[in-house]
């Protein structure tokens, strides 16, 4: 179904030559959002591994990362096909579960403002296809 639509696995050529853009050209906020999402979840893989995650979590999170970076076309979707990676997110919960409620607090409602201003700038601004 994919193929209909353009997108085919390049094993991450295209990830790279945009990424190589990003680092010489401009482009718009969403592409930039978009690399910073991919980068967070490979820096969220490598701290994952690190502390001793599980090998299952560890090759079912590898497996959609290298779906996601290793397609091709629409740049902007591979947030998308990252969200059953929620493994990743576990040492993080873990940590935050340790923390006290005022650093809760401050964090969650920091996450709230920046999701509220990029889902506005998503639905007002932005042109690309999400």
């Amino acid at each position: 179904m994919q193929s209909l639509w353009g997108s085919r696995f390049d094993f991450g050529h295209y990830t790279a030559h945009t990424f190589r853009h990003l680092i010489v050209g401009h482009d718009t906020l969403v592409v930039y959002a978009t690399a910073a999402i991919i980068l967070g979840s490979l820096l969220l893989f490598l701290f994952c591994a690190l502390n001793g995650q599980p090998l299952p979590l560890l090759a079912y999170c590898a497996v959609i990362i290298v779906m996601a970076v290793g397609g091709a076309h629409f740049f902007t979707s591979k947030p998308r096909f990252l969200l059953p990676a929620f493994p990743l997110l576990l040492p993080l919960a873990l940590h935050l579960a340790r923390s006290r409620l005022r650093t809760i607090v401050v964090l969650l409602t920091a996450l709230a403002g920046v999701s509220l201003f990029y889902g506005t700038y998503l639905l007002t601004v932005s042109h690309p296809a999400l």
